[in-house]
C-alpha cells in the first residue's frame, strides 16, 4: 500500500439539519455495508462519525452512531445481492437477529453476519453503537466456514471468541492509527481465528428435518427453494447448501420423492379408484405429460404398466 494510504471515505453528520445527517450516513457507509439499511431515528438529529478502509481484497467500515437498528431484508439481498461475511466488533453492547436466533453481547465481543441472509443489529435505547465491520468476500475466506449461527453460538462461548474481539480491536486501532501494513497482516489473522472457531464447531445438520418437510409437502405443485427456506427460517442459500452436503439437489431429491409416492399409489392393491393424472396432481405434479416422462426415466416403465 501507499505511505499515504487513508480511509476512502470518512465523515461525521454532527449538527447538520433534520434528517439530512441520517441519509448521508447511509450513502456514506453503503459500499462496505452493502445492502443494509439503518432505521431512521424518532427524533431527526442523527450525530454520527464514519470511515471506511480497503484492507486489501477485504474492507473495514467504522461506525460512531446514535441507538439505531440496521436491517438487511430479503428485498435488500432481492436487489442488492452480496455474499460477503461481516466479523463485527463493537466497544459498546450490541444485538443481533438472524436466522430465527438471537445474539445480545457485551462490550468487546465479535460475531459473524452473513450479508446473504436477513438480519437486524439491534442496540439498547440510549446508547450509542461504536462498531467495526471487517467485509469479507467469499472467496477470502478459503475454506467452507460453519453456519453462522452456529458460529455466533462458539463465538458467544468465549476462547477463540474473545481472541477473535481482541483481534479486531487491535486491527481497528491499527487501521486509525493509519498502520496499513500491521492492519493488513491482521486480516489474515482474523481469518485464521474465524477459520479455528469454525473447525471447532460441527454444522448443524437440517437436511433431514428439511427432507421430512419436503415429504410432507409433496402435492404443492408451487413446493420449492424459497418455501423450504421461509419454513426454517433461513436463506434459499442455506436450503441449496444442506442438499448439496447430501450430495443431491433440492430438486433431484424433491423430483424422485414425488416419483416415488406416485409410484407407491400406483401399486397400491384395490381399489384403484384413482386415475393416473389424479395421482399425478397428488403427488405435485401439474402436468400430466411431465410426469409421465419423468415417471419412464426413472422407472424404465409408463404409469400404465405398473398399475
Amino acid at each position: 500500500m501507499a505511505a499515504e494510504w487513508g480511509p476512502t471515505i470518512q465523515g461525521s453528520t454532527r449538527g447538520m439539519p433534520g434528517w439530512s445527517g441520517h441519509d448521508l450516513f447511509c450513502d456514506a457507509i453503503a459500499e462496505v455495508y452493502v445492502g443494509v439499511l439503518p432505521r431512521r431515528p424518532e427524533r431527526p438529529s442523527f450525530d454520527a462519525d464514519f470511515a471506511t478502509y480497503d484492507l486489501g481484497d477485504a474492507s473495514l467500515g467504522m461506525i460512531d452512531t446514535p441507538a439505531v437498528w440496521a436491517d438487511r431484508t430479503r428485498s435488500s439481498i432481492r436487489h442488492v445481492p452480496d455474499d460477503a461475511l461481516f466479523i463485527n466488533h463493537s466497544t459498546t453492547p450490541w444485538g443481533l437477529q438472524q436466522g430465527g436466533r438471537e445474539w445480545a453481547t457485551g462490550a468487546a465481543s465479535a460475531l459473524v453476519l452473513d450479508n446473504a441472509q436477513p438480519f437486524t443489529v439491534t442496540v439498547g435505547e440510549n446508547r450509542r453503537l461504536r462498531l467495526s465491520s471487517l467485509r469479507v468476500p467469499q472467496s477470502l475466506v478459503g475454506r467452507r466456514l460453519a453456519e453462522p449461527e452456529a458460529l455466533n453460538d462458539a463465538l458467544s462461548r468465549g476462547g477463540v471468541g474473545a481472541l477473535l474481539g481482541t483481534q479486531m480491536g487491535m486491527l481497528a486501532a491499527a487501521t486509525r492509527a493509519r498502520l496499513a501494513g500491521a492492519a493488513t497482516a491482521m486480516v489474515d489473522t482474523v481469518l485464521e481465528l474465524l477459520d479455528a472457531a469454525s473447525r471447532g464447531v460441527a454444522p448443524p445438520d437440517r437436511v433431514a428435518t428439511m427432507k421430512a418437510y419436503v415429504e410432507s409437502r409433496l402435492a404443492d405443485p408451487r413446493l420449492g427453494a424459497a418455501e423450504v427456506a421461509r419454513a426454517f427460517g433461513c436463506s434459499v442459500r442455506t436450503v441449496h447448501e444442506q442438499f448439496g452436503r447430501d450430495g443431491t439437489t433440492l430438486g433431484s431429491y424433491l423430483r424422485a420423492a414425488r416419483l416415488d409416492r406416485a409410484r407407491q399409489m400406483l401399486l397400491a392393491p384395490a381399489p384403484r379408484t384413482r386415475t393416473i393424472a389424479a395421482i399425478a396432481r397428488e403427488c405435485g405434479f401439474a402436468d400430466v405429460g411431465t410426469f409421465h416422462r419423468a415417471y419412464r426415466a426413472r422407472f424404465g416403465v409408463s404409469p400404465a404398466a405398473d398399475r
